[in-house]
């Protein structure tokens, strides 16, 4: 509850997996002068956030929990379940954004079939399977949005392959191994994806570098390794998309200063320190892109973005606040 008084953005706020006790919540619910909840929290940031406690919206029903929208809300919130929304039937479920939670299964679905689905969603959800959609579905059924399910397996395509697949999303999965890929080289857009598959080597590209599409697919491969580029520097990569990769650290950065690097895209990348980005302020970072960059998890995590906000202070000349002075302090 400290520090209160700071312009902080409730929107953000709102999102934050941390902002998940009950008791924070409710002290910042404040009244207007006819007793409405002003919106001191962004409702639907909050509603969607899957940290919030079921049991404490219940007990806080007359609060203005946005229950559905596109992309948010607590129908899109990924904590609901179907055991939730069965124990609930007469809250104001919003079922095309239900459609998206991967608790969702197709009993749940069966058993609520009258419900106003949003099935090309449910199609894309990988809960859904496709036996249920292709039952209730019939001739309707999308081939070419279900490719978009991240569920779909490499048997059931051989199984269907008379049907309107989107060859570029199912040659994405690593699931579609490179034997498989090879023998349907001919379909449309395959090459699209096939690059990005990270099922496929480097290697294996290799043999058909004539007919990579996009380069900067095969570049972000997490499979591309560093040692791969310094074998083949005269490739077509795109270095923007591979100074993103996790497989390029600020030591072999620092090893191969003359390659091409992207600095915008090594402000993505999350193997960045703090410590090189301060030994490297001439460069052409992307603040943005430092700001956002969360590298590793948890403390780690924490302690390195406290540690790029004061990077991009130095680098900025800004006035030093006592905030920030103190903030400084912590790291000095």
């Amino acid at each position: 509850m400290d520090h209160m008084d700071k312009p902080w953005a409730w929107g953000v706020l709102a999102r934050n997996p941390s902002i998940s006790t009950a008791e924070f919540v409710i002290a910042n619910v404040t009244h207007d002068k006819n007793n409405e909840y002003r919106r001191t929290w962004f409702w639907r940031q909050l509603s969607s956030n899957p940290s919030i406690s079921l049991e404490f919206v219940i007990a806080h029903l007359d609060y203005p929990w946005d229950w559905g929208s596109w992309c948010g809300g607590l129908s899109y919130n990924q904590a609901i379940t179907p055991v939730f929304v069965t124990a609930h039937p007469n809250l104001p479920w919003n079922w095309k954004s239900l459609s998206n939670i991967p608790s969702i299964t197709p009993d749940f679905v069966f058993a609520n079939i009258e419900k106003p689905w949003d099935w090309n969603d449910l199609t894309r959800n990988p809960s859904i399977t496709p036996e249920f959609l292709m039952e209730h579905l019939g001739r309707s059924f999308d081939w070419f949005m279900f490719s978009q399910n991240s569920s779909v397996k490499l048997e059931f395509v051989m199984d269907h392959l008379d049907k309107q697949w989107d060859w570029n999303k199912l040659s994405e999965y690593p699931s579609f191994t490179p034997d498989f890929l090879m023998v349907h080289l001919d379909k449309d857009s395959v090459w699209n994806g096939f690059t990005s598959n990270p099922s496929i080597t480097p290697e294996f590209v290799m043999a058909f570098t004539t007919n990579i599409h996009s380069w900067w697919n095969f570049s972000s491969n997490p499979s591309v390794t560093s040692s791969f580029v310094l074998a083949n520097p005269n490739l077509n990569w795109n270095w923007d998309a591979l100074s993103r990769g996790p497989s390029i650290t600020p030591e072999f950065v620092t090893a191969n200063p003359d390659l091409p690097w992207d600095w915008e895209g090594l402000s993505c990348n999350p193997s960045i320190t703090p410590e090189f980005v301060m030994a490297h302020l001439d460069k052409s970072w992307c603040w943005i892109g430092l700001s956002s960059n969360k590298g590793d998890g948890g403390k780690r995590r924490k302690q390195k973005e406290r540690k790029m906000m004061i990077a991009s202070y130095l680098y900025s000349n800004v006035i030093f606040t006592d905030d920030i002075s103190l903030e400084i302090c912590k790291y000095i």
